[in-house]
């Protein structure tokens, strides 16, 4: 992607796992990301200093999230509380957003959501279970976004 052409912001559910930021840092620091939101996290003191997560953001929910670029949900097409209704394969990423992934193995409910509703909500097509963690989840997404955008 060219630098500043586009905005990328990704919000993420804390996962008190070992991996979780080593996990993240790689996936995001391939891509030109502009913010970075954590829900669930108990206190910014908890990332190191010199990765991507040093200048995260902190929220509650999904409320805090900007209202001036669309919401991607990224959402299993079975999801227990909210289903992806679009593929991925089909979906055209709008140059401004802010993509949101829920926690690993889980599915993303209304309390994390609060009172925003995600503009679109897009699923991964898979032949076996529909749960795939979070930041490969990322991944695969932020590559298609790459490939579609050019």
């Amino acid at each position: 992607m060219k630098r500043n052409s586009k905005t990328l912001a990704v919000c993420i559910h804390y996962t008190n796992s070992s991996c979780f930021q080593n996990q993240w840092d790689y996936v995001l620091s391939h891509y030109n990301l502009t913010n970075l939101y954590i829900i669930g996290a108990p206190k910014k003191d908890v990332f190191d200093g010199n990765n991507v997560f040093k200048t995260a953001q902190l929220i509650k929910n999904a409320e805090k999230l900007p209202k001036n670029k669309p919401l991607i949900l990224m959402a299993p097409k079975n999801g227990r509380y909210v289903q992806g209704t679009v593929s991925l394969i089909d979906f055209v990423h709008p140059s401004h957003a802010t993509y949101f992934f829920g926690p690993d193995n889980l599915h993303v409910s209304e309390d994390i959501l609060g009172s925003r509703q995600p503009d679109h909500k897009v699923y991964i097509p898979t032949k076996t279970k529909d749960n795939i963690y979070s930041f490969i989840a990322a991944a695969i997404t932020f590559y298609d976004r790459m490939v579609k955008h050019g």
